[in-house]
């Protein structure tokens, strides 16, 4: 049973669409899927959204997005040191990301390391020094390591540029320090 050079083209051109088709709807399903990690993420179901970016780490190591989700449910579960973690590998990969590292800072927060969450909002304004909402973070922080006096620096800083972030500052340090 022989087959003619047309056959075999027309079959090896059939083979070549499904694995272009194959290939076009794997990805497709990589983006759903960090859309679906996402969407169960805003509904608050940390632990599937966890496992679906853990899947797509697992195939796309430096898919940023699916790494912070991971991170935010860790946190939001209050796995600190596993968010912590996964922040900290994400820094690696891209050092120049400051939302990442202030990000870094509120999980350190909530994992009442203070002192590491002051340096991670002095690494954010050392390069983004009008970053007003890591000023704010940083002068809770600053209040929360009882640091009243640079704590009030940030206020100061603040109250020249954003009323409100300021006021809720001052609000801070004086309702966390009785």
């Amino acid at each position: 049973m022989r087959r003619s050079y047309e056959e075999l083209t027309m079959n090896r051109n059939i083979f070549v669409f499904f694995v272009f088709l194959l290939f076009v709807t794997s990805y497709a399903l990589a983006a759903d899927t960090i859309e679906e990690a996402a969407d169960l993420f805003s509904k608050g179901e940390f632990s599937k959204a966890a496992r679906i970016s853990e899947k797509i780490l697992k195939n796309q190591p430096d898919n940023i997005n699916a790494g912070m989700i991971l991170a935010e449910c860790h946190n939001e579960s209050r796995k600190y040191m596993k968010a912590i973690s996964v922040y900290k590998d994400l820094i690696k990969k891209y050092p120049d990301n400051m939302e990442l590292v202030f990000r870094l800072g509120i999980v350190y927060n909530n994992a009442e390391y203070h002192a590491n969450a002051v340096e991670a909002y002095k690494q954010v304004l050392a390069a983004q020094p009008e970053n007003l909402k890591a000023r704010h973070r940083l002068g809770m922080s600053y209040a929360l390591c009882m640091d009243l006096s640079d704590a009030y620096e940030e206020y100061r800083f603040l109250k020249k540029r954003d009323e409100k972030l300021a006021n809720d500052l001052l609000e801070y340090i004086q309702t966390n320090n009785k």
